[in-house]
C-alpha cells in the first residue's frame, strides 16, 4: 500500500509507523462510529486495530525504555484487531 504525495507515492511504513485516531476534546464517540469515520477518511482503508489506548501506561513504558521503545508497536499490542467488514457486527 502506498500514500500518494503529489506526483509520487511512498510506502506507508516509510511515512509513519502507526496512525492513531481518536475523538477530540474527550468527546464520547462509539468505537464503531470512529472506525467508520477513519475508514471513510482513508478511502476505504479500515484500521487494523481499535480500542481505548491507555496513554498513561504508554508514557510509563516509554520513560522506562530509555529510548528503545516503539509507540506504534505498543499501541498495536494494546488494542484489539478490527475484524474484516464481512465479520463485523451490525452497526459497524
Amino acid at each position: 500500500e502506498a500514500l500518494a504525495l503529489g506526483h509520487e507515492a511512498r510506502p506507508l511504513p516509510a511515512v509513519w509507523e502507526v496512525l492513531e485516531a481518536f475523538p477530540a476534546f474527550d468527546d464520547d464517540v462509539e468505537l464503531a462510529a470512529l472506525i467508520g469515520c477513519v475508514t471513510r477518511a482513508l478511502d476505504g482503508w479500515a484500521p487494523d486495530v481499535a480500542g481505548q489506548a491507555d496513554h498513561a501506561r504508554l508514557g510509563d513504558l516509554w520513560k522506562s525504555a530509555k529510548g528503545d521503545f516503539s509507540v506504534g508497536q505498543a499501541l498495536l499490542a494494546q488494542l484489539e484487531a478490527v475484524p474484516p467488514p464481512s465479520q463485523r457486527p451490525t452497526g459497524w
